[in-house]
């Protein structure tokens, strides 16, 4: 007899108590994850924020970069210059040009596409796939207006600016910098 009785205060004890315990730490644990996953999601939100003001503010500053830099006559005249675009001492000359003014830009490439939408000159540390295509620089070219933007290079990504050269009242090329 005793043993029965035994049993049935300690599930009518134990159990509640153990219940009780669990739905406690439930309840805990539930309340505790609600506030950590808003307070990273709230945490992200401004980090995503401040990322998109800093890509923002870079290409606020190339775009000023690139526009005094096609604006400046030593710069657009080199697009100018009769001769062909093939003629390796023109590519050169270009290049020496671009080389010069990527030394102001600080960029990581510096590329000058001719009116016919090909790559005459291609400075700095890294090398681009066929930029010439890209829809930013179709756009600085149709539009005759910078486009901002970014663009893969295998599998880095590059913030890049495409703004169009223009000498005479007409488009002569595109000035593209990569950062």
């Amino acid at each position: 007899m005793k043993s029965p009785l035994r049993w049935r205060i300690l599930l009518f004890t134990a159990v509640p108590m153990v219940a009780l315990t669990l739905l406690t730490i439930w309840i805990v644990h539930d309340t505790v994850s609600g506030r950590v996953h808003m307070r990273v999601e709230e945490d992200l939100r401004r980090a995503a924020a401040v990322f998109e003001d800093m890509l923002g503010e870079r290409a606020e500053q190339l775009g000023v970069t690139s526009e005094v830099i096609v604006r400046d006559p030593r710069f657009f005249s080199v697009l100018t210059l009769p001769g062909s675009h093939s003629d390796p001492y023109y590519r050169n000359t270009v290049a020496g040009v671009a080389r010069d003014f990527n030394a102001i830009t600080h960029a990581d490439l510096f590329v000058v596409i001719d009116v016919g939408g090909k790559t005459v000159a291609s400075v700095g540390r890294d090398r681009a796939p066929d930029v010439a295509r890209s829809d930013l620089v179709k756009a600085a070219f149709r539009e005759g207006r910078p486009a901002h933007g970014v663009l893969m290079a295998g599998k880095h990504h590059f913030q890049v600016t495409a703004t169009p050269v223009i000498a005479g009242g007409r488009i002569s090329g595109v000035a593209v910098t990569w950062k």
